[in-house]
């Protein structure tokens, strides 16, 4: 390395712009962001595995189709990319034990076809023009940019309570759709130092980790709750063991209050670029852990970590979709050459690729950004971030947001419980049946 930092020294020599850019990256080389090892994302360990096992899945639905869909047998698909991209990224232990028995796997079945109508709404994540200008408010005056302290109040919901209480409020349109909320994208704006929090540039966009759009109607919202209960299992694989409060947390949250996503707990700053690629699943921000997560007070301010994941890449052209994924190891793989932010791979094409100006390095997989919050707010911001990260990773495999902007907003063969017809039938009889056994084993008794 020595020889070739030589080499390139005599070489450039004479070029003004080329010396001024080396200078730059060994003044700031303490300004690196800090790396972690980060896992594949790609599900290539026991791949041939989980293929077998989806195949066994899906002849169960092809056998049974007309069945639990109570729709003709010409009717009948099998399982989209979506649909693939979850059974490939679940826990193994619990896609084999789901098929051991006969109503588990119909319940698996009807969980996964809920995954396409849940990416296309997470897909939603750009605003609108008209929203990203009423939201683009430059601050008169700059703060100093750098982190909240962990003594700061600056994160204190509790300060002046009833004059902003108004400002807090969810206010709807003449439509019943839930308005951006200022007061929120301030309070973001503020904590993240009123500059994207992955670049450090100024004049971010406030954008939401789960989308606006999930809740922003009383419809989206009942969606949304739908949503987040059918994709459960793919949640619960992210903790150790299986998380059954992790449904119930998810609900509280995201699923009954319209507007409630336009929370500064569940936004950060990001560049008009970076929050498009965003929602188009190029990459996805994993949370790690937590800075002074001890400290007692509940409004001080404490720091998220952010490990950031370029995505893997599923070859296509500008603004088009994929080919479907194959059903067999090789054919997997060959439609996921690499992944996005690796400039080496594009080879002349239109490259997803990002750095720092203040450093002038490349945003890697693998580098940790900090995210500020109120300590109450914490475990709300950690949620969101968690459904965000098992989200973006089946987006990317399924192809992206273009990939999943042709799915129905409500699943295909699933009724307006978001149940396969055929499935809850039989759920309901036993039920009816269980009660009817209950009163009479109630009537020996009396």
């Amino acid at each position: 390395m020595d020889d070739r930092y030589k080499d390139f020294q005599a070489k450039m020599a004479g070029n003004e712009r080329a010396q001024r850019e080396l200078q730059r990256l060994l003044d700031n080389s303490d300004k690196m962001p800090e790396q972690q090892s980060a896992a594949e994302l790609l599900p290539v360990e026991e791949m041939e595995e989980r293929l077998q096992y989806i195949n066994m899945l899906e002849k169960h639905w092809h056998d049974n189709f007309a069945r639990l869909s109570q729709k003709p047998k010409d009717a009948y698909r099998g399982f989209n990319d979506a649909e693939l991209s979850g059974l490939l990224h679940m826990d193994t232990g619990y896609l084999r034990n789901a098929l051991m028995e006969w109503s588990s796997t119909e319940l698996l079945i009807q969980n996964i076809q809920g995954i396409p109508a849940t990416l296309k709404i997470f897909a939603t994540k750009a605003l609108s023009a008209a929203e990203a200008e009423a939201l683009q408010v430059i601050p008169k005056k700059i703060p100093p940019l750098r982190p909240p302290s962990v003594s700061s109040a600056s994160g204190n919901d509790d300060d002046e309570k009833e004059a902003t209480e108004k400002r807090r409020s969810t206010k709807l349109d003449s439509s019943g759709k839930a308005q951006r909320n200022n007061y929120y994208a301030e309070k973001r704006r503020h904590l993240d130092g009123y500059r994207c929090v992955l670049t450090g540039i100024r004049d971010a966009q406030v954008c939401h980790i789960v989308p606006f759009a999930a809740n922003a109607t009383k419809d989206g919202t009942e969606r949304w709750h739908k949503a987040i209960q059918a994709s459960m299992r793919l949640f619960a694989q992210e903790r150790p063991g299986v998380d059954f409060g992790a449904e119930a947390r998810l609900h509280s949250l995201f699923g009954f209050e319209q507007g409630v996503s336009d929370r500064h707990w569940n936004t950060i700053s990001l560049t008009p670029t970076m929050h498009d690629w965003w929602g188009r699943g190029y990459f996805g921000l994993k949370y790690i852990g937590t800075n002074d997560a001890n400290v007692q007070d509940p409004n001080a301010v404490v720091t998220l970590r952010i490990q950031f994941h370029w995505m893997p890449w599923r070859r296509r052209e500008p603004g088009q979709k994929p080919a479907p994924l194959g059903r067999t190891k090789e054919d997997i793989l060959a439609a996921i050459p690499t992944s996005c932010g690796q400039p080496s791979s594009w080879q002349g094409e239109p490259m997803v690729a990002m750095s720092r100006p203040e450093t002038g390095f490349n945003i890697e997989t693998g580098d940790v950004f900090g995210v500020h919050i109120p300590r109450r707010h914490m475990e709300k911001m950690v949620e969101a971030f968690r459904m965000q990260w098992a989200l973006v990773k089946l987006l990317a495999m399924a192809g992206g947001a273009e990939a999943v902007a042709d799915y129905p907003d409500d699943p295909e063969f699933l009724d307006e419980d978001w149940e396969l017809p055929g499935f809850k039938a039989w759920r309901l009889a036993c039920m009816a049946e269980w009660a009817a056994v209950a009163e009479e084993e109630k009537l020996a008794e009396g």
